[in-house]
């Protein structure tokens, strides 16, 4: 959405309370919105199941990674108010699976004297923000090595300066050593 002191605040506080913040770039507005577009926010935008950008995904400059946001399975109602399953698109999805991936980082460095260091110094996102793009993957890229059990076809180049450094990658990304400066 768009813009408040209220929100700037709010954001800014969780980011000094070592609380990263991983927010949806926004769909249909091309540009991305509020909260994701402030500094202390990690900005996900969408790809579909063929690892390329979803058309209505928001994306710029601001995009810090992107994930599966179009063709997820999500629960919904039905015509007569009744549990249903079926298909969804959006970067709140991407932002799902995104803020699930962190929540392991940090449970996995969770005993770590640098995540508190990276926290009580305020630098978790920008810590955040370098491993995820560290161990992000590009479709393109045959040096990027593909997690397991995806398969994206032919992808088109990615740009980067659109959506991020690439896609998020749990592996990668679990794997990669915590750094503290």
């Amino acid at each position: 959405g768009p813009p408040s002191l209220t929100l700037r605040k709010a954001v800014r506080r969780a980011e000094r309370q070592g609380v990263p913040i991983i927010a949806a770039a926004g769909n249909y507005v091309q540009t991305v919105v509020w909260p994701a577009r402030f500094d202390q926010a990690i900005a996900v935008s969408a790809i579909n199941p063929r690892c390329v950008p979803w058309k209505h995904a928001s994306h710029g400059r601001a995009v810090d990674i992107s994930a599966p946001g179009e063709g997820v399975w999500r629960a919904t109602f039905d015509a007569q108010d009744v549990y249903d399953i079926g298909m969804g698109a959006g970067t709140t999805f991407a932002t799902g699976t995104t803020a699930g991936i962190v929540a392991l980082w940090l449970a996995q460095f969770a005993d770590d004297p640098k995540l508190e260091q990276l926290r009580s110094s305020g630098q978790l996102t920008d810590a955040l923000r370098e491993a995820l793009a560290d161990t992000a993957w590009k479709p393109e890229n045959p040096a990027s090595a593909r997690p397991p059990g995806v398969d994206c076809g032919d992808a088109p180049r990615w740009e980067s300066d659109e959506y991020g450094p690439g896609i998020v990658d749990a592996r990668a990304l679990l794997a990669r050593p915590l750094r503290a400066s």
